[in-house]
């Protein structure tokens, strides 16, 4: 009895080596996986900083500056490259200058009494 319990011991024993052998193995994989993939990780290869923000500054002019093209190249005093025409008529009335001229005439004009 004695040395089937020893035998069981020593099984035993060897059965938690083995287990603990197996669990460290099995870690030391992943940690082998893991080195292995921040490699790869690390020799893609990667835009200078230059290049992105050339990039970058073309991007954003032509996304933000498309508006600004279709600009009419028209200033004050310059005649108009094409002839330009209205759809139809409008009525416009300037408050300022009908003002003056109301303010004007009421000046020359002498009060007359009845």
């Amino acid at each position: 009895m004695n040395s089937l319990r020893s035998w069981a011991q020593q099984i035993q024993h060897v059965c938690n080596e083995s287990g603990k052998h197996l669990k460290q193995s099995a870690s030391m994989r992943s940690l082998q996986r893991v080195s292995a993939l921040q490699k790869q990780l690390g020799k893609q290869p990667k835009v200078p900083k230059p290049v992105t923000i050339v990039l970058t500054s073309l991007v954003l002019s032509a996304a933000l500056g498309q508006r600004f093209y279709d600009q009419p190249r028209l200033s004050i005093g310059k005649i108009a490259p094409e002839t330009i025409t209205a759809p139809r008529d409008a009525q416009v009335e300037n408050k300022q200058s009908d003002r003056r001229e109301t303010q004007s005439a009421r000046s020359i004009s002498t009060p007359v009494w009845s």
